[in-house]
């Protein structure tokens, strides 16, 4: 069994915060896995939706091409807000 202690620092009450994970890799390797590329998923998907956002705002797409941009940012958007993360994009 693997065994991660995650410790932050809140910035409002200046307490030390800590959490304990367990996970038996065993039978969770892939929970285990996504859990340790989170923020690697966070960023690429913040570095899709900033870059179709400057296509969309300071490149010259055609008329198709600025269509197909604003569904697939609209599309990625929708996704997010499924999964109750859209707030942090």
């Amino acid at each position: 069994m693997a065994k991660i202690t995650l410790t932050f620092e809140s910035y409002e009450k200046k307490k030390l915060h800590k959490a304990l994970i367990n996970v038996d890799l065993d039978e969770e390797h892939e929970e285990f896995r996504l859990m340790m590329h989170a923020s690697d998923y966070h960023c690429a998907i913040w570095e899709f939706l900033n870059r179709i956002r400057n296509e969309l705002k300071y490149g010259q797409p055609k008329a198709q091409r600025g269509k197909a941009l604003e569904l697939a940012r609209e599309l990625m958007l929708e996704c997010l807000d499924d999964y109750d993360v859209k707030g942090h994009f």
